[in-house]
């Protein structure tokens, strides 16, 4: 994707949520990180249709690198890729 599609996405992706969705605040007492990679996956491959690129899986290995990593960034306290 080009930087002025990646630019275009980010503008125009959250626009595609429903209005209930919009700017919600996800609790904490209800957050599911599964559910979480799960729906960036699925979005993901919506966009990835769109610009007729092949789906991407799920991967649990690199769900559990994901995890870890947010581990590593809360413990300390910085912000990292």
């Amino acid at each position: 994707m080009t930087r002025r599609g990646w630019i275009r996405w980010l503008v125009l992706a959250p626009l595609a949520l429903p209005a209930r969705a919009r700017g919600r605040a996800i609790a904490w007492e209800t957050f599911d990180p599964a559910k979480l990679g799960a729906a960036l996956v699925a979005e993901t491959n919506r966009v990835r249709l769109v610009e007729k690129r092949a789906r991407l899986r799920a991967r649990p290995e690199l769900q559990a690198a994901a995890e870890d990593q947010a581990t590593t960034m809360a413990l300390r306290l910085k912000v990292s890729h």
